[in-house]
């Protein structure tokens, strides 16, 4: 190159055009992965509602009677926006105390593998305050 000229030469503009093309190729692979995690973020979000739905559909008993003859375990499965799900869920009582404890278990199969999800929670035969009221 002469001397005073000005300009880049053909090996400084390849050699940009090369660390460009390295940031863009890192800049792609992290775009695709965090395309990956959201769809898992969804379809746990989506198994989540489904779990606390599920519970409150089974402890929305309205009385005693009801509150007896509820089934020990049982099982369905759901289409949802994201997946296809398995909804388990089991009664075990609380030794002890007059409790049940309901666990929730949604299994999934994503592109990324099998997911799951469980929900244990503890539930009165009455709502507390409806309880007290009987002890007076």
């Amino acid at each position: 190159m002469r001397y005073g000229a000005t300009g880049y030469s053909l090996i400084e503009a390849l050699v940009a055009l090369a660390i460009l093309g390295l940031g863009l190729a890192g800049a792609a692979g992290l775009q695709a992965q965090l395309l990956r995690h959201a769809a898992e973020a969804r379809t746990l979000t989506e198994a989540r509602g489904l779990a606390d739905g599920l519970v409150a559909a089974l402890t929305g008993f309205p009385d005693r009677r009801t509150w007896n003859r509820l089934p020990a375990a049982g099982a369905r499965t759901h289409a949802g926006l994201h997946a296809r799900y398995r909804l388990a869920w089991q009664w075990q009582p609380e030794p002890g105390l007059a409790l049940r404890r309901l666990t929730v278990r949604v299994d999934w199969q994503s592109p990324g593998g099998p997911g799951h999800y469980r929900l244990t929670t503890l539930v009165a035969p009455a709502e507390p305050a409806r309880a007290a009221l009987r002890l007076d």
